[in-house]
């Protein structure tokens, strides 16, 4: 499930609601959402900072859990042993919220008694709405996304959570993914645009909401739909109720988390991307062919490559191995003529590195095709990539890039042309980090998701 890009979702999301056995669907979803949010995979990057998601924890940690139980029936965070020692949650209640990545806490304390509360996605207006919270009394703990929304709740005039919450919801802008337990209540949301993923299932009575398709299969749960973008579902008991409080907007889920952001067998926004990638890759193939011997795929991009490959009718051959900061290849690209499929770049390090293995192994020629164009900006809505001046585009113009790769020859699809292999057209997708075309405008300055120093 390990994108091979660098780029991928700041957290993962996974709830349950009514089942019991919620302890063993947990279990069984935490590796899922360790690749997805990037854990517990590999040391850090060189000058990686502090704060980075990126590699930086060991397994197990990262992951917070929160559960409907303790003496009084409110909520509570399991301990930090509880999901340290491998994940023992035998303790847990029939109804849990899990949190993969992203900093802070997860339970927080509302007038009306302890909640929950995990979001996955960014806001663009959020240092105007902080500084208004804090000139009314608002003490900060941290700057995640979850905090603002409790301070959001605890200023509003509305008398009942539910509304304190869509008060607080109506006030942000960009992208969320949002799920919110209470001592009675499991609330899903996703904000109007819908850039940020999240989907239902169902095990036997029981609800599981998870940010992505791929996590929910891991877990033995089938799937049922997405949270719909602008959708808030209420589950409580056996009733599951579903609201639409804001106003219409087109739904543009995010291309990046198609491209390269998730895993390969993921299934995010209604699409699996595995037969996605491999027509951007037969696309790829068609605009700008290479003449290789072998097509060989950076680790993650195994299904563009395979769409390249059969499109061309050439040898797809998985030659390299990522580890530890390193790429190697094997000896069997030796006199070849080699295609390098990379799904995303963004500062072109580990394509640099893998460039070099294979012509280390012995391969005469290297053409790297990338599945995008390469990012020339950060997402402003809740993927994590680097700090816009390191990425490759802000550096360098193709031939430059090419020659800064090692690379025989670089080609990419146009952005017209990436739209087309995908089935979807600039006004339904989010594809802002590669176009500059952002479909909600900031009100915020941003800040970069990663430190500098982060090498992917």
């Amino acid at each position: 499930m390990t994108t091979g890009s660098g780029v991928h979702p700041a957290c993962a999301l996974f709830a349950v609601h009514g089942l019991l056995d919620a302890a063993r669907t947990v279990s069984e979803a935490i590796p899922s959402l360790r690749e997805r949010a990037n854990l517990g995979l590999g040391p850090p990057a060189a000058g990686a900072a502090h704060g980075s998601t990126a590699g930086r924890r060991a397994e197990g940690e990262g992951i917070v859990v929160a559960v409907r139980g303790g003496p009084d029936g409110g909520v509570v965070s399991l301990s930090g042993e509880a999901h340290r020692s491998g994940m023992d949650l035998r303790g847990i209640a029939d109804t849990a919220l899990v949190r993969a990545g992203g900093e802070g806490r997860l339970v927080f304390q509302d007038r009306s008694g302890p909640v929950a509360l995990a979001v996955d996605g960014r806001g663009t207006n959020t240092a105007v709405l902080r500084k208004a919270l804090v000139a009314r009394g608002a003490v900060f703990a941290g700057d995640e996304l979850a905090e603002l929304v409790v301070h959001l709740m605890a200023q509003s005039e509305q008398r009942t959570l539910m509304n304190r919450l869509l008060d607080a919801l109506h006030r942000l802008e960009g992208g969320f993914a949002l799920a919110l337990l209470t001592a009675d209540l499991l609330v899903l949301a996703r904000d109007p645009c819908g850039f940020r993923p999240l989907c239902l299932g169902r095990r036997g009575a029981g609800w599981v909401a998870a940010s992505e398709a791929g996590v929910l299969r891991a877990s033995g749960v089938t799937y049922e739909r997405e949270v719909g973008a602008g959708e808030v579902v209420v589950l409580e008991g056996a009733s599951a109720e579903s609201l639409h409080p804001f106003a219409r907007s087109a739904p543009r889920p995010c291309a990046a988390e198609w491209l390269g952001a998730t895993g390969g067998d993921a299934r995010v926004f209604g699409v699996d991307v595995l037969g996605l990638r491999e027509q951007v890759g037969a696309a790829l193939a068609l605009t700008f062919p290479a003449r290789c011997d072998a097509v060989v795929p950076l680790p993650g991009s195994e299904a563009l490559g395979a769409g390249f490959a059969a499109t061309l009718g050439a040898r797809f051959l998985p030659a390299l191995v990522v580890g530890g900061g390193q790429v190697r290849a094997s000896g069997s690209v030796r006199g070849l003529r080699c295609a390098l499929l990379v799904n995303l770049l963004a500062t072109g390090e580990r394509t640099r590195r893998a460039v070099a293995a294979l012509r280390m192994a012995g391969a005469s020629e290297v053409h790297v095709r990338l599945g995008a164009m390469p990012l020339g900006g950060a997402c402003l809505y809740g993927v994590a990539a680097p700090v816009e001046e390191n990425l490759l585009a802000r550096r360098f113009e193709i031939p430059r890039m090419r020659s800064w790769l090692d690379a025989d020859s670089l080609a990419h699809l146009e952005r017209a042309a990436l739209l087309t292999a995908m089935g979807r057209s600039s006004g339904d997708c989010c594809d802002g980090c590669f176009s500059g075309d952002y479909p909600v405008v900031p009100l915020d300055p941003q800040v970069p998701l990663f430190p500098k120093g982060a090498s992917v």
